[in-house]
């Protein structure tokens, strides 16, 4: 009580105060004069009179300031001043204030975005419950690092390690649902029973599975994820019990999971079958291994273990695994090792522009502090002290960082939904992305930083001038040291290198991204259009014949199509995947099978390799001759031919193929070589790759490829209904251009080179801004020199050529200095690159010239002001 009674004591005070101070302000303004018409009858000079008289003046405020310290809560009342009057002081600037919140927005707004996603994608624990012990495992073949592992081997770790407390093992398919309607493809995960318990989840509804669930017969239960709960059940308690068609079999749903990301996020889950069946099968590297640390061991005893186990694996089963071993990554690094660069490059990059962003701001801070120099030096001869002074400086550039703050926030926030749907496509976790409280936290932090670093650069700059020269000249504006010139030109010389750093890596992955799209990929996706769909493992499309069946009918339809010129059909596709087998050539040595070179296998009709593009270089296609039952035979890539026929002719050799178990089948006899097709894009290792007649070798993962003569208006509804017709059980499949596919192989590349490019238009706009505030300011200040100059008889040329060459100087310093960062950062930029040298000089040189043409133009237009200068107007100025 006695505490509130004290500070409503202190405001009625204060505000007593404020009348009192108003009406002291004609007797303040007397005093002065009098005590300077003495001081200058005593022979001082006019200025060293009035500072003098400032002086004393100050002298006595001071003592009553103290007097008044002495009554507490003042420190409140001296931080209130100082916002009230910084508030002030920029209401009355309002192009210096508006100017100086936007840059400081741009730079908040753009980094509070970008930490947002790092945040999401990185920093964010995966939400199970204590997820730093919970790894993937993959198998490793000669030191490379391998995703899949083979059931044998695994069944061994779960024998033979003791650090986990869990180890199960996934793999990924889909079901052809039945729900009401329209057939639906479901991603689903095939898991063990443990599966949910390594990862630390529970059923939100339900249960999960049981071990005796494993076992053929027993595994018609499915979990549901709570998305597909909620899409297709309406979010109902009752789902428990009901049943689900999944490839003509009823599954009964005995569980839902919680709304969260369980790392691949499928729709549903069902039970793996027990591996009783493949307790020797260690060629088979079909699955996705995690498990659960026991507490307290750490990676590197676990690595240990794990190696320890694979060396006597490697002894027992020479033939398989000789060159094999383990390796063991947290689970959230393996699933963001692939962004975590590209992030933290563009992380670095808004970095780049933040400090920008600072730079211009205390650029103009200076700009600020230069034309109020003589207010600063009339407030310290009445007393204030430096510390003063600098917290005023510090409070109006903590004001205008706050206000920037709140905007680029609000920026931030807006441009999150563009920025995760642009980045869904290839970066993980992006359900994680949101504002936080550590996101909020950051922002602040970034914010008091930008300001107080802005603030303490004015302050220090206007404390070491000399006070007594703004008091000679009393024209406000006129006057600036040369130190601050300099520490304005430096921080300029500064903005320019980091524009040019980020321009030029803006140019690297531009020019990457066109070698990309220009490089020969050994097929043609133009006017080519694709859908996949999966016949399922039901009993419809249980036989061979039946799915050579659907292949015959579904390539007639479709190409009888209008419009379209040719269809076929394959199970492996470039740009979306290959089954990788293990062959030998018949005839050759023999080697085991942990030695046996891998070929991409895929299956397709004749027509393949003319809907793609793809050149025949010897021997001849595949023939409707080549059905179930008659002689095996192959076409082979060139790249097959040269590793392993490299003095010989293919056509005619025979060569066998391993069966996904990794046991001998029947041999293939070569009939054709076709050019090479790049797998996963132009980055990517050229594979040798076998194509088999898909009438000897059918399987139920089908992609339709279907060349269109000119346009494909329609053709996706008209391809739709086609399939459709052949089976109305079977979902629509999803009929798209193949050159989205070629897109989506580029995402990394484009996601970098969007947010690089923005990043870079950002820094370029602030770079100019600076140039040009920089060069007007130094015009303004050298008036009085123009105007001599020009009344003594210069022309307007050479007034232009002086001030251009005050920018050029500026350019050359900015362009030296950002040549350097720009070949740090393309070192940097080395992985996201293709084809193009990080230090390329082209881009280097073009990016320079650009940002030169830039710096001219922010300084010609002062220049061009400058020329017209009246030298009757410019003398009288002062």
């Amino acid at each position: 009580m006695r505490g509130l009674t004290k500070f409503l004591f202190y405001l009625r005070s204060l505000f007593s105060r404020r009348k009192l101070d108003a009406q002291m302000t004609e007797e303040i303004k007397l005093h002065l004069e009098m005590e300077m018409e003495a001081k200058v009858t005593a022979g001082m000079t006019p200025e060293e009179a009035r500072y003098s008289a400032l002086r004393e003046f100050g002298n006595i405020a001071n003592i009553q300031e103290k007097t008044r310290d002495e009554r507490g809560w003042v420190w409140l009342e001296k931080i209130w001043l100082d916002v009230r009057h910084a508030a002030r002081v920029l209401r009355k600037s309002p192009g210096f204030s508006v100017t100086a919140i936007l840059t400081v927005s741009i730079g908040i707004g753009a980094c509070t975005a970008l930490f947002t996603i790092i945040n999401g994608v990185l920093l964010r624990p995966l939400p199970f419950d204590q997820p730093d012990r919970v790894v993937m495992i993959t198998e490793t073949r000669s030191g490379n690092v391998e995703t899949q592992v083979s059931p044998a081997v695994y069944l061994d770790w779960v024998k033979q390690t003791s650090v986990f407390e869990g180890l199960a093992i996934l793999s990924g398919r889909s079901y052809n649902s039945r729900l009401p309607g329209p057939g639906e493809k479901i991603r689903a995960q095939c898991v063990t029973a443990n599966y949910f318990s390594v990862l630390g989840v529970q059923a939100f509804l339900g249960r999960t599975f049981r071990s005796d669930e494993e076992v053929e017969g027993r595994n018609r239960v499915v979990v549901l994820s709570y998305s597909f709960w909620q899409s297709h059940f309406g979010g109902r308690d009752d789902v428990l019990n009901e049943t689900l068609q999944l490839d003509d079999e009823a599954y009964t749903i005995v569980g839902v999971m919680p709304d969260k990301n369980l790392v691949w996020n499928p729709r549903i889950f069902t039970p793996r079958i027990s591996f009783t069946e493949d307790r020797e099968d260690y060629g088979s590297h079909n699955f996705v291994c995690i498990g659960r640390l026991k507490p307290g061991v750490s990676l590197d005893v676990a690595q240990h273990e794990l190696d320890v186990v694979s060396s006597r694996i490697a002894q027992t089963h020479p033939e398989t695994n000789r060159d094999r071993g383990a390796h063991l990554v947290p689970l959230l690094s393996s699933l963001v090792g692939n962004v975590r660069v590209q992030l933290l490059t563009l992380l670095g990059a808004v970095g780049f522009l933040l400090l920008i962003a600072g730079t211009n701001v205390a650029g103009l801070m200076l700009t600020r502090a230069s034309s109020r120099a003589h207010e600063i030096a009339v407030r310290i001869a009445l007393g204030a002290g430096q510390g003063r002074i600098v917290r005023q400086i510090l409070c109006e550039s903590l004001l205008i960082a706050v206000m920037g703050g709140v905007l680029g926030t609000m920026m931030a926030y807006g441009s999150l939904g563009p920025l995760v749907r642009f980045a869904g496509h290839h970066v993980p976790r992006t359900d994680q992305i949101q504002l936080d409280g550590s996101v909020l936290a950051a922002s602040i932090g970034l914010v008091l930083l930008t300001g107080l670093c802005a603030g303490l650069l004015a302050a220090v700059q206007s404390m070491r001038e000399n006070m007594i020269e703004p008091l000679r000249n009393v024209t406000i504006g006129r006057f600036s040291g040369r130190r601050r010139q300099r520490a304005r030109t430096v921080l300029v010389i500064f903005e320019i290198a980091l524009t040019l750093t980020l321009l030029t890596g803006a140019g690297l992955l531009t020019r990457s991204l066109l070698s990309l799209q220009r490089a020969d990929q050994g097929f043609s996706s133009k006017n080519v259009y694709i859908a996949q769909f999966d016949l399922g493992g039901g009993l419809k499309y249980n036989a061979p014949e039946k799915i050579s069946t659907f292949a015959r009918d579904a390539i007639a339809r479709v190409s009888a199509l209008p419009g379209v010129d040719s269809a076929a059909l394959t199970t492996g596709q470039p740009m979306i995947g290959f089954e990788g087998l293990l062959f030998e050539v018949v005839g050759a040595p023999e080697v085991p099978v942990a030695s046996m070179p891998v070929t991409f296998d895929s299956a397709v009709t004749p027509d393949y390799f003319k809907v793609m593009g793809i050149p025949l270089m010897q021997g001849r296609g595949f023939n409707a001759q080549e059905v179930a039952g008659a002689p095996r035979a192959v076409i082979i890539s060139e790249e097959l031919a040269r590793r392993h026929f490299p003095a010989v002719d293919p056509i005619g050799q025979r060569i066998r193929i391993m069966t996904m178990a990794n046991k001998p089948d029947v041999p293939r006899e070569i009939v054709g070589v076709v050019g090479d097709v790049n797998p996963s894009g132009p980055q990517s290792e050229i594979i040798p790759q076998v194509y088999e007649p898909l009438a000897q070798r059918p399987q139920s993962t089908l992609a339709l490829v279907v060349r269109v003569k000119n346009s494909a208006l329609g053709l996706p509804v008209a391809v739709s209904n086609a399939i459709h017709g052949i089976d109305p059980n079977l979902p629509f499949p999803n009929v798209r251009s193949y050159e989205v596919n070629m897109a989506n192989a580029w995402a990394r590349q484009q996601f970098s080179l969007v947010i690089f490019a923005f990043f870079s238009g950002a820094a370029l706009l602030l770079a100019g801004v600076g140039i040009y505030g920089t060069t007007a300011y130094s015009v303004e200040q050298r008036t009085r020199e123009i105007g001599i100059r020009m009344a003594l008889g210069a022309r307007p040329a050479s007034v232009l050529r002086l001030v251009l060459g005050f920018g050029i100087n500026i350019a050359w310093g900015g362009l030296f200095f950002g040549g350097f960062c720009s070949l740090v950062l393309g070192r940097i930029l080395r992985s996201l690159l293709f084809n193009i040298s990080p230090a390329d000089p082209v881009t280097l040189l073009i990016t320079a010239a650009f940002l030169a043409i830039v710096t001219l133009f922010a300084s010609w237009l002062p220049a061009r002001r400058a020329a017209k200068v009246d030298p009757v107007i410019a003398l009288r100025a002062e």
